[in-house]
């Protein structure tokens, strides 16, 4: 499994249109040892250009190299570049096939009007057995369009696609509808498990409400006890207390009381 790094993408924006011709069948050569390149020279990196999105190979120029790293600049189709550092594995020789055309590029939509749907298909690993079965290909929801376009290079694959994509869209609905019930399955329990103890949790409730009053209560009398007893001293006794209070704090708990 290739090692991807994490790239600056500060400068890259999702959703960028890109002209098609900017695009090629991927290289049949494997990737190629740290040695057998050499800086300036062009290849193709392999990496999402945004984190979280799917990997591509993307055409790069080596600026410096290591024992077993690159670093490359990623040339961009709008003229711009990313620099980063890549490990050994990650990179090939760069594709001479020839850029693709609207003719090349095979597409077929499933009109899809659920939502939970859409965010399903967004993750690659769902039709993993469905790109086993027909060949290399890509499922890329449109919630635009509230599509889910299926994207191939190859005749034959998009004469498989057609034969069974019906099928596999009609699996992403029941595996969506099985997650939402499993969701509403255990906000159940959780009503449930609340239910069950709803008794217990108002007397707690009751009792801790009962012990707050007891202690506001018990706080307040305290209060006017010392009040009351203030009140009813001489104005030099209420001095001279006030006096040893600021010369304990003082010397004890170390406070300084202006």
């Amino acid at each position: 499994m290739m090692n991807l790094p994490k790239l600056n993408t500060q400068t890259v924006r999702k959703n960028t249109f890109v002209p098609l011709n900017s695009l090629r069948e991927p290289s049949d050569d494997p990737p190629l040892e740290t040695s057998e390149v050499q800086v300036n020279d062009e290849l193709e990196v392999y990496m999402p250009i945004i984190e979280g999105e799917l990997p591509a190979w993307w055409r790069s120029k080596v600026k410096k190299k290591g024992d077993k790293w690159l670093h490359i600049d990623i040339l961009l189709p709008d003229g711009s570049h990313v620099s980063e550092i890549v490990d050994q594995g990650t990179f090939r020789k760069l594709s001479r096939k020839q850029p693709l055309t609207r003719e090349s590029v095979f597409i077929l939509k499933v009109q899809c009007n659920d939502e939970r749907v859409l965010e399903l298909a967004k993750d690659e690993e769902i039709h993993k057995n469905f790109r086993d079965f027909v060949g290399p290909c890509l499922v890329l929801p449109d919630e635009n369009e509230h599509t889910l376009p299926a994207f191939s290079l190859d005749p034959e694959v998009h004469r498989k696609i057609t034969v069974i994509f019906d099928t596999h869209v009609e699996f992403l609905k029941a595996r969506s509808q099985l997650s939402a019930d499993i969701e509403l399955l255990e906000v159940f329990k959780v009503i449930q498990t609340e239910l069950e103890h709803k008794d217990e949790i108002i007397q707690n409730l009751r009792q801790s409400v009962d012990s707050l009053s007891k202690k506001l209560n018990k706080q307040e009398r305290n209060n006017n006890k010392i009040c009351l007893i203030i009140k009813n001293l001489p104005l030099s006794s209420v001095k001279s207390y006030v006096a040893d209070t600021i010369k304990f704090l003082k010397q004890y708990l170390g406070v300084n009381v202006i």
